[in-house]
């Protein structure tokens, strides 16, 4: 018998449905009107109810990317010292250095989705690689400089198109430059679940549901993580 918590363990709250990128593999192309932001009063109000169970963990993105909202430097003011952990994971086309000020001083891990110099603009249009490598050292170097630095990762997503020289590649440039190396497996080319060639047999029941919360950008809760 499963014992459900007294308050979700972890909540996830989508600053932002809208993204500036059109990654071949994200499933957003399969889907409509994902242009939407928080309202920054029903943000407050959301860490306002969650504030007195700081051990919940606070995930700041969803489908979109949560840098491109207009008030995301005063959003992270606003949970600077509430949560033990939060967390969030950026393209980081739109990261200058007033972000990552704001972001250093409020968040405790933060992923960057980025790829391999020769796959990079293919893979995420329009980005370019070299601007988008750029933020993240500088985002490194404000980081490394503070009082309570974050924990960072870079990640890929292997693919088809991907060798194992690349990921070679994506490893040696940001060893010792980020506490984490992820390479994430690509699950779908169609935006169906199961569409590639080769499956994973060794999925099991997933339990997230009974203790993790998922919040748009509209307020509306997800059935499912």
């Amino acid at each position: 018998m499963i014992s459900l918590p007294e308050f979700p363990k972890r909540i996830e709250i989508e600053l932002a449905s809208a993204c500036n990128l059109s990654c071949v593999y994200c499933p957003r192309r399969f889907l409509e009107k994902l242009d939407g932001y928080m309202d920054f009063d029903l943000f407050k109000k959301l860490i306002d109810e969650a504030e007195p169970y700081p051990e919940t963990i606070l995930v700041l993105h969803r489908r979109g990317e949560s840098l491109l909202h207009k008030e995301f430097i005063p959003m992270m003011e606003y949970i600077k010292g509430k949560f033990k952990t939060v967390q969030m994971a950026t393209n980081a086309t739109k990261l200058d250095k007033d972000k990552a000020r704001a972001m250093v001083d409020s968040i405790s891990f933060l992923s960057f989705s980025i790829d391999t110099p020769h796959n990079f603009e293919k893979i995420r249009v329009p980005a370019r690689y070299e601007k988008v490598k750029s933020n993240i050292l500088n985002f490194l170097d404000i980081n490394q400089r503070a009082a309570n630095p974050a924990t960072t990762q870079v990640s890929m997503v292997a693919g088809d198109q991907t060798t194992n020289k690349d990921i070679e590649i994506f490893k040696s440039t940001w060893q010792g430059k980020v506490d984490r190396i992820r390479i994430y497996e690509e699950h779908s080319s169609d935006g169906a679940f199961g569409s590639l060639k080769t499956r994973r047999p060794d999925r099991k029941p997933c339990t997230m549901p009974f203790y993790e919360l998922l919040i748009y950008c509209d307020g509306s809760v997800g059935r499912c993580n």
